[in-house]
């Protein structure tokens, strides 16, 4: 079963490559097609899964239908390619661009990588340290922070046409356009983060019961990981437009032994509050502290602090011309 598990997942991969498809409407700003196959996916995966739990199908049954779900939006996609006449990803494949490009993703490629080890490390080193019931508190408070950030995903991928155009056309435009985005990420994430605080015990024990009410606790707690997390999803997008790939290595690094050494600490003293804890640490020290320090990222920190000044005075400012 163990190995049946590990192929499934391992082959789930093969459907990744279609992100490319979804990558050409970003670029033409076209997120509502990318959009309407998602939520398609999403109904057929729940429809899927709905059915299995009532059954009362095991883990292996599950992983079938993710690797059904991958399969499913691929060619939600590729119906797409066909019906809107793009064709020729493959056939127009050249070498001499790939290289230079992969020579350029391959910080980001790393970075990924290392923020999806020390994202994970903590449930790890949970089992090690404690028993596995503590996981799976630890796993429900993630999971149910993580939901929101579908939000910023989805507008720094919207958006990133953009503000590679407005870098090109005008710098002050192009500073200006950032600060609205920092500005609304802020907003929305300071408001998701205290509402989710003041009604984490709530949440937890409507979405998954009584039982799991441990878990409001990690809730409280990662719910403001997710707060620097969505700034960070900006950062990176523009760490990439001004060639500063990277240095996301370095800062992705720093995150990461941040995270496993507090762990170490806190875990056996404090339980899975203490890994909660040290993952809003990691990613404040990746996020924030890290660029601050490095002296060519420093002036974007700032701006994302002003961002909210910014955005209230240029809104005023159209108010004045307006009236």
């Amino acid at each position: 079963t163990r190995h049946t598990a590990v192929l499934l997942a391992a082959l789930g991969l093969f459907f990744h490559s279609t992100e490319v498809v979804q990558a050409y409407y970003q670029a033409q700003v076209r997120a509502k097609v990318i959009s309407i196959c998602i939520h398609a996916q999403l109904a057929f995966s729940t429809a899927l899964k709905l059915y299995a739990i009532a059954q009362g199908y095991g883990v292996l049954v599950f992983l079938w239908i993710m690797l059904a779900d991958k399969a499913f939006l691929s060619a939600l996609l590729f119906i797409t390619t066909r019906k809107e006449s793009i064709h020729g990803f493959i056939r127009q494949f050249d070498p001499k661009i790939a290289k230079p490009l992969f020579r350029a993703s391959w910080p980001m490629i790393f970075a990924g990588l290392v923020v999806v080890i020390y994202a994970r490390i903590d449930q790890v080193m949970i089992g090690l340290m404690l028993e596995s019931r503590a996981v799976g508190y630890y796993g429900v408070g993630v999971r149910l922070t993580e939901l929101w950030l579908i939000l910023p995903t989805v507008l720094s991928l919207s958006l990133f046409p953009a503000l590679a155009a407005a870098k090109q056309a005008n710098r002050d435009d192009y500073e200006n356009l950032l600060s609205h985005i920092y500005c609304a990420i802020i907003l929305t994430g300071l408001t998701v983060a205290i509402v989710g605080s003041l009604f984490s015990s709530q949440i937890v024990q409507w979405v998954f019961g009584a039982d799991y009410s441990p878990a409001s606790s990690v809730f409280n707690i990662r719910i403001w990981d997710t707060f620097f997390a969505a700034i960070g999803m900006i950062l990176v997008k523009w760490m990439h437009l001004e060639d500063l790939q990277s240095r996301l290595v370095w800062f992705s690094l720093i995150g990461a032994l941040t995270n496993v050494i507090l762990n170490f600490w806190w875990i056996p003293r404090y339980g899975i509050e203490g890994a909660a804890f040290a993952s809003v640490i990691a990613v404040f020290i990746a996020v924030i502290v890290g660029p601050l320090v490095y002296l060519p990222t420093r002036d974007h920190i700032i701006l994302i602090f002003q961002s909210p000044l910014t955005s209230l005075a240029d809104v005023l400012s159209r108010f004045k011309k307006d009236t």
